[in-house]
C-alpha cells in the first residue's frame, strides 16, 4: 500500500486534468450560432432588473409629477428634488448599468476570443446585440450621471478597481460608436420574436443623437442651442426607422399594453421577463408596484393602490379624448375585459383617484426567454 501510494503522489500534475465533458466552458461553447444566442440572451432582462424594478419610472413619471405616490420612499425624492447620491433607486441604476455593461464586456471578449466554427457575419451580429446594450447602457449613464468610467474590460480592473472617470463627452461618444456598430451589423429582420434588429439600433441612435445635440457643448455661450449637425443625424435615424423598415404603427394604442400586442411591429427594443415564477430578478415587478388590488394581479402581489396619476397629468388630457386615458390610467366608471377575465373582466369604481392601468397588464406577460427553440 506504501508503495501504490508512492506511486499515485509522484504521477505528473496533468494526470488529474481531465477535460469535462458535460459542462460549458470557454474552450466547448462558443462553437455555434445557438451558443451565440444563448450568450447574448442573459441581456435582455435579469441585468436591467434593478434599474427597472423601480428608478426607471420614479425618477421618470415621479420626477415629472405625473404619478403622484404620497407614501412611497423611492418615488417622492425624485418628485420633491430631495434625493441624494445614497437615495435607494438611484444606486440601485448606477449598479444596474454597470451589470449591463460587464456581462455585455464579458460577452464581446469572450466571443471574440473563443467564438469557433461560425461565421464572422454571426459573431458580428452577436456582438452587435452586446453592443447596443452597453451602447444604451452609457447613454443612460452620461445622460444622467455626466463624466463616468468607460469600462471594456472587466478583468483589467480586478486588481486595480480605482479607475477614473472619463469626461462626459467621451462617453455619449463611446456610445454612439457601440450603437453604430449595431446598426451596421444586427439584421433587418430579428432571428426571433423579442430580439434587436437593425431599427432597433437606429431608433435608439437618434436618442443618443438628440440628446447630445444639447449636451455635448453645453456653456454659457451658446445659451443652449443644440446642435445642427447632431440633430441632423438624429432627423436621418429616425428616418430609417420611419421610412425604411416598413414597420407601422399599431392601429390601436390600446393593443399594445395587452398581451396580444407584446413584442409587436410598434416596440423596436423591450426587455423580457419571465412570468409564472417568484424567482426574483426575472420577472417584472413593476406590475406589483403599480397594480391596486389582487384582481388584477391574481395573487397579493398587488401594492400601487395609493400610487396613482397626479391631478397634473390628467387634467393634460383633452376631456373628449377617451383611448389614451383608458388605456394609461384607470378612471370611474372604465371597463376592462382584458382584466381579470375568469370573472368577465373588470370594472374601475374608485371615485377618489385614478390609478396606474397601462403597466398593471402589460406586466403580467409571460415572455419566453430568448433562447433557441
Amino acid at each position: 500500500m506504501a508503495i501504490a501510494g508512492l506511486g499515485i503522489s509522484s504521477c505528473d500534475d496533468g494526470f488529474l486534468e481531465v477535460p469535462s465533458n458535460d459542462t460549458i466552458t470557454l474552450d466547448n461553447f462558443f462553437t455555434s450560432e445557438s451558443d451565440l444566442r444563448v450568450a447574448t440572451a442573459a441581456l435582455y432582462g435579469k441585468v436591467w432588473f434593478d434599474f427597472n424594478d423601480k428608478f426607471y419610472y420614479a425618477l421618470g413619471d415621479g420626477r415629472a409629477n405625473n404619478i403622484f405616490a404620497p407614501y412611497s420612499d423611492y418615488v417622492y425624492p425624485f418628485t420633491n428634488f430631495t434625493e441624494t447620491s445614497l437615495t435607494g433607486p438611484l444606486v440601485s441604476a448606477w449598479g444596474s448599468f454597470y451589470n449591463v455593461i460587464g456581462q455585455a464586456n464579458n460577452t464581446i471578449n469572450n466571443i471574440e476570443a473563443n467564438a469557433t466554427n461560425v461565421s464572422e457575419e454571426a459573431k458580428n451580429e452577436a456582438i452587435a446585440e452586446a453592443r447596443f446594450m452597453r451602447g444604451t447602457a452609457y447613454w443612460y449613464l452620461a445622460s444622467l450621471w455626466g463624466n463616468v468610467p468607460i469600462i471594456t474590460d472587466n478583468a483589467a480592473i480586478v486588481n486595480n478597481p480605482i479607475i477614473p472617470t472619463n469626461p462626459r463627452n467621451d462617453v455619449f461618444e463611446f456610445a454612439i460608436r457601440d450603437l453604430e456598430f449595431a446598426a451596421t451589423h444586427l439584421p433587418l429582420e430579428a432571428t426571433q420574436n423579442g430580439r434587436l434588429n437593425q431599427w432597433s439600433a437606429y431608433g435608439m441612435l437618434a436618442r443618443l443623437y438628440l440628446s447630445y445635440a444639447g449636451l455635448h457643448n453645453v456653456d454659457d455661450r451658446n445659451g443652449g442651442i443644440r446642435d445642427t449637425e447632431y440633430l441632423e443625424l438624429a432627423r436621418k435615424a429616425a428616418e430609417k426607422v420611419c421610412v425604411e423598415s416598413g414597420l407601422e404603427l399599431n392601429e390601436s394604442y390600446a393593443e399594445l399594453f395587452t398581451l396580444d400586442g407584446n413584442n409587436d411591429a410598434e416596440s423596436l427594443f423591450a426587455l423580457q421577463w419571465v412570468g409564472g415564477t417568484t424567482e426574483y430578478g426575472i420577472t417584472n415587478t413593476q406590475q406589483a408596484y403599480f397594480a391596486w388590488n389582487s384582481e388584477i394581479t391574481g395573487d397579493d402581489a398587488a401594492w400601487g393602490y395609493y400610487t396613482f396619476a397626479s391631478w397634473d397629468m390628467i387634467r393634460e388630457y383633452d376631456s373628449r379624448e377617451t383611448v389614451r386615458l383608458h388605456s394609461t390610467f384607470a378612471t370611474y366608471g372604465a371597463e376592462y375585459p382584458e382584466i381579470n377575465q375568469a370573472a368577465g373582466g373588470y370594472l374601475y369604481e374608485e371615485t377618489d383617484r385614478a390609478n396606474i392601468k397601462k403597466v398593471s397588464l402589460v406586466q403580467r406577460k409571460i415572455l419566453k426567454v430568448l433562447l433557441p427553440e
